[in-house]
Order: C-alpha cells, then structure tokens, then sequence
C-alpha cells in the first residue's frame, strides 16, 4: 500500500453523542447532493453524487459496458466519456456525460456542447506531461475559458484539470481565472503522501480566496470506499471510483462454476436446445458492482451521521482525528479532539 492511503488509514472520525437523532426511513439524516454555482449563469449544477467514473469504457469492458452505464445512470454517478462511446447505449441507461480535452487539443462543439461538464486539462497531449506555471500565462487561462464558456452556451460548468501536487501558483491562477471546478489527479499509480497533502493545501487556498464551495474533483488510486469519504471530508467534492469498480468488474466477468455454457447444453440436450433461442443475448448483470454503489452513499450518509454532519458541505477536516504525528504532518489534522486549529 502507497505513503498517501496508509495515511489515509491513519484518520479516524469524531462521534458525537447519539442523543435526539431521528433517522429517514433509507436510514440517513444527511444530505450528499451539492448544488454548485456556474460561472456568469443564474443556473446551478447539481451533483447528486459524490462519485464519478474516469478512466472505464467500452474497449477494455466489452460486454459490461451496458449494464455498467445502466447502474451509473440508476445511482446518479457520471461518467467522464465521449459522444461516440454512448452511441449505442439505450437512452434510459445513459449517465451523466463528463468530458474534456487538454489546452492544446482542438476542441469538438459537439463534444464540448452536449457534455453537462467540460474540463480544460493543463497538460501537454504531445508531450504527455503537465504544463507548469511558467508555462501557463494566466491570462491565456481566462480567454481560453472565456471562448469555451460561449460554445457551451454559457450554462455548463467548465473546469481545468491539473496534477496533485502542482505547484500553488497553478492553484492560484485557476481561481483567478473563475473556474467553476478544479480536477486534481495522480500523477503516478501510487496515491503518495504529498497527494493528500496537495488536496488538503488546495481546499485552503480556496477557502481563503471566498471560495469555500469551489468543486474539488479527485482522480486517486484509492483501495476502498472509506478511503474515498477520508477524502471527502480532507476537501474533496467528488472522487473517482474507478480503482474500486475494476475489481468488482473483473469478479462480476468471472464465469460461474455452477453454470452451464449454451455449447455444453446442445451436446448434452440436441433436441431441447435446438427448441430454444439460444442465440437471443442474456442480460449480463453486474451484481457485485451494483452491490457496492448501492453501498457506498448508504455508509456515507451513516458517517455524516455518526460525527453529525447534516451535508457533505459540513463534513469537514473537523469531523477527523490523526491517530499518528505523521498523518497530522501531512494533513494537518490533529490528534487531539479539543483542538480546532484549521490544516495549513
């Protein structure tokens, strides 16, 4: 396990009393959707779910592409896709659509106007590495989000990608430029503790510019689910999921030892199988990847319980302990339970 979620690993949560709380009948009191202004629009982008899909797509998937789209759709979760890759898929099992494209790459209206949240990645494609701050000229950032923000027709949410652990001045001049939300990713396969300390340091600066609410969208190799709400509540609006569904996907494609195959009922039953369609497609289900998403927003909704935060936007570094002086060096929360000294 990596530096950054051993770290994780070492935050602890703060219970309040269980004294008057009444539960809803899902079993939460809490709220985890988050309405987010956009920039020059009187209109409010939700986000139903603290969750998103990154990286996962119909060639590596195949056949649980389908049925993964139709699950992302049934529990509010989006999904960072093009237009083409949802061609085929049914209108009823479409998620929300999330795109982008890096600063140097040409952009497609079709892309850029049907996505109901668009990206400016500050990273060099040909290149395949990250633009630095002497790289990126701060007024180029506001016409460049200027001239997408009128493509899009004014009402979508545009952000810029950069790297965990950019340097501040990259966060800086992102502000300025008046994003409606900031993705941070993991540069390398391991989430390292300068990641989490880079998270913690951007929620800080957001909140010092008045901008407190600001989307944080983090794209991290976390292991499980609770790794994802430690990062909620360090300054994260929204994490990635995709480290924790591979493996649910790989034990939902695994072919069960108890079934018997189409080839070995026509050798065993000719005559019955010759009867029957078996060339109609079987709905192939994902039940171990519907199990988990069903999961996650119901432990998340019993945490914000437990260290009783009515939202997601009061579900702050303050309901955490450190339970080691190295994951309080890093994130800046404290052991001690009486101490509310804000995370530098």
């Amino acid at each position: 396990m990596s530096l950054g979620l051993e770290l994780l690993d070492e935050l602890d949560y703060l219970q309040t009393p269980l004294i008057g709380s009444v539960k809803t009948s899902s079993g939460m009191t809490a709220s985890i959707e988050q309405n987010m202004p956009i920039s020059g629009s009187s209109r409010t982008f939700t986000l139903r779910s603290p969750y998103f899909v990154r990286t996962l797509g119909p060639v590596d998937l195949g056949v649980a592409w389908d049925p993964l789209c139709r699950l992302l759709r049934h529990h509010g979760i989006p999904i960072f896709s093009p237009v083409d890759a949802l061609v085929d898929i049914p209108a009823a099992s479409v998620p929300a659509r999330w795109s982008g494209r890096a600063w140097d790459e040409p952009f497609d209206f079709d892309e850029l106007s049907t996505a109901d949240l668009f990206e400016i990645a500050c990273h060099d494609s040909a290149r395949r590495q990250w633009k630095w701050p002497s790289e990126i000229a701060s007024d180029r950032i506001d016409g460049l989000l200027r001239s997408v923000r009128e493509t899009s027709g004014g009402d979508t949410p545009i952000g810029v990608s950069l790297p965990l652990g950019c340097h501040v001045d990259d966060i800086q001049r992102c502000l300025s430029a008046d994003v409606d939300f900031i993705s941070l990713s993991c540069r390398f396969a391991k989430f390292e503790a300068s990641d989490l300390h880079s998270l913690v340091q951007c929620r800080a600066l957001a909140t010092k510019r008045n901008r407190s609410r600001l989307p944080l969208l983090v794209t991290a190799p976390i292991a499980d689910i609770e790794q994802a709400h430690k990062l909620l509540a360090l300054g994260a609006s929204a994490v990635s999921l995709d480290c924790i569904l591979r493996p649910a996907i790989a034990q939902d494609m695994q072919p069960n030892e108890n079934e018997v195959s189409t080839d070995e009922l026509r050798r065993m039953l000719p005559s019955i199988a010759s009867s029957l369609n078996w060339s109609a497609p079987q709905r192939f289900e994902l039940s171990q990847v519907e199990k988990l998403l069903a999961q996650a927003p119901r432990s998340l909704g019993e945490r914000l319980t437990s260290v009783g935060a009515s939202d997601l936007a009061s579900f702050t570094w303050e309901c955490l302990r450190s339970v080691s002086e190295r994951a309080q060096r890093t994130t800046g929360v404290m052991r001690l339970a009486h101490d509310h000294s804000s995370p530098t």
